[in-house]
């Protein structure tokens, strides 16, 4: 990385107007809302005011625009540029939702708690409560136990800070004027309008570039359901990512083992989109490229040549807002709104417990097998089925799942009713219900036929033919799925446990 500092002086007037901003001069001063993990899109600093009191202004070279002038806002001081960019990916892995929830104070450089008193405990939560990452990792967590991964892309081009005593942009300086001197339930709306318009904090200081990141989640009971391991999919996740981006973003081809990987955990689908392999994009400006189309390296180039003339914040400071209010009372009325709004926004984040036991789930609440139900059956009756010589049959049905067997009692009768349960507990899902009717006989019984049934989840009236005759048994089975399992054969993984 080469760092330049700047050649710059102090231009006239004249200059002064001709001459444009430096890139990105309005991305600094905004106010920003950390709870939401965005700016407001509004100003608390003046960063359009660029003639000092001397009438001049303070001009700087900027080499990626052939050592162009451009113009620094009052407001605006140590402004760099330098060429950073790391032309592989960054990797970073985290084992459940909360850590990844916690990470997201890395976008700030410096303590965003400073001059705040919030309560402070692992499992709270206020950054990013109410953002788009935030939403997507407690969705997809919801499903059962997650992890991460994330992969991004940055090239860096610009720095500079505010000054130490910035001048605050006039509409700001007005309703600062216009919020009450008191504090207290009558007036606490119009703080909480203020915070909504301003945010919690402010950019005080900013590394401009481009960015592309990736938040890969993967959930361990699909992944288990599936016998693949998470490392192997997180090594796939790499994998599949450029080894160099400095000649565009062309994904690698991805090996036969990391298709057969991908292919074995979505087999094991569920009843929710979220289950399977979920991926979110995050690219943060420029221009050409969106990442609507990821393989076009021809537009990712020309994205990345934009960058310095249209770039997106990277990193930043960010101060509490109260600090820049000049009276010193509705400065601490402020912050006091701030800090009830982060309280009330906080949340706790706690990793799924299983409550669940059963001799099929894991201590995660894991199925340890897919294709696992219980199955009922209720035998009800039987028709046409005759005995010897035109006389009504000594009637029994035999009912058969794998190793289990039930018969029903004895009735003569060419319409027997039984209506006689049975329970076969957790069974394979793959394995057949066999029924078969019977003439009880004192030499050797005779079997009036057979009926096969391919078991599949809910409950099922069943008519069993026996034979061209017009003998048949109805039947009523049910199969219910076993804990997180879903589907006709109770083969995909189910967020939820019944």
């Amino acid at each position: 990385m080469g760092t330049v500092l700047s050649e710059c002086y102090q231009g006239s007037p004249r200059q002064c107007h001709k001459f444009d901003f430096v890139p990105g001069y309005n991305l600094i001063g905004e106010g920003y809302d950390i709870v939401k993990l965005k700016t407001t899109n509004t100003y608390v600093i003046d960063v359009e005011s660029y003639l000092h009191p001397t009438n001049s202004c303070t001009l700087v070279k900027n080499s990626f625009f052939k050592n162009a002038w451009q113009k620094l806002p009052i407001s605006v001081v140590d402004w760099r540029s330098f060429d950073s960019c790391d032309f592989g990916f960054q990797s970073f892995r985290f084992p459940s939702v909360t850590s990844l929830l916690q990470s997201l104070s890395r976008y700030f450089q410096n303590d965003w708690k400073v001059g705040l008193n919030v309560p402070k405990a692992k499992s709270l939560h206020y950054v990013g409560t109410k953002s788009q990452i935030h939403e997507f990792a407690t969705s997809f967590a919801s499903g059962g136990k997650s992890s991460f991964a994330s992969h991004s892309f940055a090239c860096s081009y610009y720095s500079f800070r505010l000054t130490s005593k910035p001048p605050l942009s006039h509409t700001f300086f007005q309703d600062i004027r216009s919020l009450p001197k008191y504090y207290c339930k009558s007036t606490r709306e119009q703080y909480r309008h203020f915070i909504d318009i301003y945010g919690t904090h402010y950019i005080r200081l900013v590394r401009l570039g481009g960015m592309v990141m990736r938040v890969t989640g993967i959930q361990h009971c699909v992944a288990e359901l599936s016998k693949v391991s998470i490392s192997q999919m997180e090594d796939c996740f790499k994998m599949e990512l450029p080894r160099s981006l400095d000649q565009g973003f062309q994904l690698e081809p991805m090996s036969e083992q990391c298709s057969n990987v991908f292919a074995k955990y979505n087999h094991v689908k569920s009843d929710s989109k979220d289950s399977k392999i979920n991926i979110n994009f995050d690219f943060k400006d420029g221009k050409g490229w969106k990442g609507d189309t990821i393989t076009d390296s021809e537009a990712f180039k020309k994205w990345r040549r934009s960058l310095k003339t249209f770039p997106a914040i990277i990193s930043f400071d960010i101060h509490p807002l109260h600090k820049l209010v000049p009276y010193r009372v509705i400065s601490n009325n402020l912050r006091k709104a701030i800090e009830e709004y982060l309280t009330e926004n906080k949340k706790k984040i706690e990793e799924p417990v299983c409550k669940v036991r059963s001799p099929n789930l894991s201590p995660d609440c894991c199925p340890l097998q897919s294709k696992r139900g219980r199955l009922t059956v209720v035998i009800h009756r039987g028709y046409g089925l005759h005995g010897r010589v035109g006389r009504p049959s000594d009637a029994y049905v035999t009912v058969r799942h794998g190793g289990q067997h039930r018969r029903t009692h004895m009735i003569q009768s060419y319409d027997p009713f039984w209506n006689t349960y049975y329970d076969f507990g957790i069974v394979n899902t793959d394995i057949n219900l066999v029924v078969e009717a019977f003439d009880q006989d004192w030499f050797r019984d005779i079997r009036h036929g057979t009926c096969d049934i391919n078991i599949v989840q809910g409950q099922h009236g069943y008519w069993c033919p026996m034979s061209h005759e017009g003998i048949a048994i109805s039947l009523t089975y049910t199969l219910t799925c076993d804990h997180y399992l879903t589907d006709l054969k109770c083969n995909r993984y189910s967020s939820s446990p019944t």
